[in-house]
């Protein structure tokens, strides 16, 4: 009983990271808008950074700088700048619901890796028959989403996948450094690396300079919950199948950004809602029919 209500725990933390993440896109969309996608990569790194360093020192004093090997331990920050850059690569040739789908294949297909393989230090988690059902509802889901935008851009396709492939990758490394140094300190280290690397990558691309305003400030919070993000991804990740925390969190994000467009828009997208309820039935099913393997386990 004990261990079902966690695992009932995580995979709650996983559906809320999900929602806060909708709400994260929607603030940074706003910022970017503004500043463009770059300066505001910029920007969204170091509100991160300073938020996860105030918290950081007032929890647990002055941070201790020590080295963990392998250096890739370092990279989850990095690889999560390219998201963006992967993503606003994909924008111009293809439809948002498109993104969403191809993204959500990308996540799926490479934490279904991670979980068979244990791929970067992470658990070995052997595919289950129960796994099955929320893969095919899955599956289905996202052919819903896709459109006819997808015709004759290959090369944007493959970006939107990848982006789905670098989610995964960060928030691994993520939680390998995290277990080493503390959740919250992990996501000092991932803005911290962001921001080093949006900073760099800026001089390599024109940007067009805007005057700094405060005539939005919520804009700017992107980055706060950005790292309330990576902290909740930190703990949730050794805890949850990397195929689970995917379907969770996608659908719990899908579902705020359907209320948030209803709030701000009064409007909504249909097939994202229909592949959003698809996901979330066989997310379920899987969740009861699991509940129910180690019940009868339990029983024997």
């Amino acid at each position: 009983m004990i261990v079902l209500r966690r695992c009932c725990m995580y995979q709650s933390l996983a559906f809320v990271t999900g929602i806060i993440l909708a709400i994260m896109i929607s603030v940074n969309g706003d910022l970017s808008s503004y500043y463009g996608v770059f300066p505001a990569t910029i920007i969204i790194h170091l509100v991160g950074t300073i938020f996860s360093l105030i918290f950081t020192l007032k929890r647990y004093g002055w941070i201790k700088l020590i080295v963990f090997k392998p250096a890739w331990l370092y990279l989850g920050g990095a690889i999560g700048v390219f998201t963006v850059v992967f993503n606003n690569l994909a924008f111009s040739k293809l439809s948002v619901t498109s993104i969403i789908a191809l993204a959500l294949f990308g996540q799926t297909i490479t934490a279904l890796m991670f979980d068979y393989f244990g791929l970067l230090g992470m658990k070995k988690i052997p595919f289950k028959n129960t796994s099955l059902l929320g893969l095919s509802f899955s599956l289905f889901g996202i052919w819903q989403l896709i459109d006819t935008s997808v015709s004759g851009a290959i090369l944007a396709v493959l970006y939107a996948i990848t982006s789905g492939v670098t989610v995964v990758l960060s928030r691994s490394v993520n939680t390998q450094l995290s277990e080493k140094t503390g959740a919250m300190q992990g996501a000092l280290v991932n803005h911290v690396v962001g921001l080093i690397v949006s900073i760099l990558i800026l001089f390599f691309v024109n940007v067009e300079i805007v005057p700094f305003t405060l005539n939005n400030p919520l804009m700017y919070f992107g980055g706060v919950l950005g790292v309330i993000v990576v902290y909740l991804s930190n703990i949730v990740v050794p805890k949850v199948s990397s195929f689970n925390l995917t379907v969770l969190s996608f659908v719990g994000q899908v579902l705020m950004g359907l209320a948030l467009d209803l709030i701000l828009t009064q409007t909504y997208s249909v097939p994202t809602l229909k592949a959003a309820l698809i996901i979330a039935t066989g997310i379920l099913l899987t969740m009861l029919t699991e509940k129910v393997s180690i019940k009868r386990t339990n029983k024997i």
